[in-house]
């Protein structure tokens, strides 16, 4: 089984870099995401190779960043701070989470970050 599960995690890994996917955000709060800010609002968020395009209107960022596949469903969109720079989004209704290359250690314990989840 575990074996599966591994092998099922790299392929759809090896989907997502073949082709970009899109996910729809709404960021509750004014952000920080790898030192640039995002005022609150609606986004979409696209993964290219090893990096996050995050639009709004004809705002964009780029940012590094990767995903990471789990094994069970996220149930809501949640993003987790530290203050207010944005560390991973956990997208409800997928196994995928997006992680920003400056927070690899996003979502240990003994942190003083904080999670919202959004709708």
């Amino acid at each position: 089984m575990r074996k599966k599960l591994i092998l099922l995690a790299a392929l759809s890994v090896g989907v997502l870099a073949a082709s970009p996917r899109t996910y729809h955000l709404t960021v509750a709060q004014n952000s920080v995401v790898e030192g640039q800010p995002l005022k609150a609002g609606s986004y979409k968020l696209e993964m290219n190779n090893n990096t996050a395009v995050i639009r709004h209107g004809r705002h964009t960022v780029k940012v590094p960043a990767h995903v990471k596949t789990v094994p069970t469903k996220f149930s809501n969109t949640e993003v987790e701070y530290m203050g207010k720079n944005m560390q991973r989004i956990n997208f409800g209704g997928t196994h995928t989470s997006i992680i920003f290359k400056g927070s690899a250690n996003a979502g240990s314990s003994g942190g003083a970050g904080s999670s919202s989840s959004l709708r």
